[in-house]
């Protein structure tokens, strides 16, 4: 049931699902929340569970860096993840 979008409330709490109310609402594919999904909670995951807004361009840097390092990701994939996370 993966091609199926959950449901999500008008005024979630959780930061993720705030994330997908707003793609949502943008009018974004299915495809494309779940691809920002997925860069956004390994970004938090990496960082400890932190809220992304209490964190800097820093640890922008830091994610993409270790993607590179330790996963072997290409350029491609890491602006990819660079567009997401410092997104509008």
């Amino acid at each position: 049931m993966d091609d199926i979008r959950p449901a999500i409330s008008a005024n979630p709490p959780r930061l993720l699902d705030q994330v997908r109310r707003h793609m949502r609402d943008a009018g974004y594919a299915w495809k494309t929340e779940k691809t920002y999904i997925h860069w956004i909670r390994l970004y938090i995951l990496f960082h400890g569970k932190q809220h992304p807004a209490s964190l800097s361009d820093a640890h922008i840097s830091q994610f993409l860096s270790a993607l590179v390092n330790e996963r072997s990701c290409s350029p491609s994939t890491q602006h990819i993840a660079l567009n997401i996370l410092d997104g509008p």
